[in-house]
């Protein structure tokens, strides 16, 4: 999630999971049942209108997970959601059970940024789910010295966070991000075996 489903990030990781479930459907089909991306409200063809400071689109992530929660047989869900995605993911994480842990990628807590989203800080602050924030050092929206402040002093957990010689979008680093949260995954389905 983020940007739009169709962007480099989101249908990086979408086409990557998909084809690992096509190329290895015994091993997989324990660990990932189902992969989904989409749009929030009034974004690319979704319905509806986006909101200024997307808490609503909180909502949709929630009507989503029980669809698929509904319709598919998993036990658990791992969210991956980037830049506005990964703000909504992980704000909602602990209002689904189901939500084993999440990765935010390029995670917007910059000036600007907060300036929009800051009531959406303190939902992801209580949570004691596993988390991997990934953050470029030429971010746009986030100041890479202002977020680490933030993770350390206010979060106060074991450092989770990745910084990149990368900005905000990504371009030609997609596979570098795949394998950090590939085996950060892996980590987190092992320990919990």
């Amino acid at each position: 999630m983020g940007g739009n489903m169709n962007n480099n990030v989101t249908g990086a990781f979408f086409h990557h999971f998909v084809e690992d479930m096509e190329d290895h459907p015994l091993v997989i089909q324990e660990s990932v049942a189902c992969v989904v991306r989409f749009n929030t409200r009034g974004v690319g063809q979704s319905t509806g209108s986006s909101t200024v400071t997307a808490w609503e689109e909180r909502d949709d992530i929630i009507s989503v997970c029980n669809y698929v929660l509904e319709r598919c047989n998993i036990q658990k869900i791992i969210f991956i959601g980037y830049s506005c995605g990964s703000l909504l993911t992980s704000g909602v994480a602990d209002l689904i059970p189901q939500v084993h842990s999440f990765v935010a990628i390029s995670y917007p807590k910059g000036w600007w940024a907060s300036w929009l989203f800051s009531n959406h800080y303190k939902e992801v602050l209580p949570s004691k789910k596993p988390k991997l924030f990934i953050l470029g050092t030429s971010d746009q929206f986030a100041s890479t010295d202002s977020f680490s402040v933030w993770f350390d002093d206010v979060l106060k957990e074991p450092k989770k966070l990745q910084i990149y010689d990368g900005d905000h979008f990504w371009f030609g680093m997609e596979v570098k991000l795949l394998e950090t949260v590939k085996k950060w995954m892996v980590n987190q389905i092992l320990s919990t075996i």
